[in-house]
């Protein structure tokens, strides 16, 4: 599957997705190739930033990763 920013869930409707650099290694949700990007804080819905640490995706994400040093 060729995935492209145009055609990942929320980053296909952010201004920025052009520019950003969209590390493809931990998604938000692990199953979903088109998910975006665990590490992604930004919302192009409400044009909000917020810690990606504590979204409750992003907490079930840092489980399934084992990236527990990142939860602090």
């Amino acid at each position: 599957m060729n995935v492209t920013k145009d055609s990942v869930k929320v980053c296909k409707d952010c201004e920025f997705r052009m520019v950003c650099s969209d590390c493809r290694a931990y998604l938000e949700i692990p199953d979903d190739i088109l998910s975006k990007t665990l590490k992604c804080g930004y919302n192009p819905y409400n044009n909000q930033w917020s810690d990606w640490k504590k979204s409750d995706k992003s907490v079930n994400s840092i489980k399934y990763y084992s990236l527990y040093d990142c939860a602090i």
